[in-house]
């Protein structure tokens, strides 16, 4: 939902080496993803996603508040696994 100033600051300080996105319609992403939208405060709460090899969401992880953020170590087992389970 950032402004494209504001998400470039942030991809310069974190040296993101990947595209950062802006300026979406966050209740627009909350109906399409079910993501949760916070009304009150106009934001969208962590919603975090492991695709599979053909881009289909494997895992939705959705927060509704500061709880409920899926974790690199977390998505590499989880990655492993189903991994494994294809095979």
């Amino acid at each position: 939902m950032d402004a494209e100033d504001k998400a470039g600051e942030m991809a310069a300080k974190h040296d993101a080496c990947f595209p950062i996105g802006f300026g979406v319609d966050a209740v627009y992403i909350s109906s399409r993803t079910g993501c949760f939208y916070e009304a009150e405060k106009g934001f969208l709460h962590a919603t975090g996603f492991i695709l599979d090899p053909e881009g289909i969401i494997a895992l939705g992880v959705y927060s509704t508040g500061p709880l409920g953020r899926l974790e690199a170590e977390t998505c590499l087992s989880a990655i492993d696994w189903y991994r494994q389970q294809r095979s």
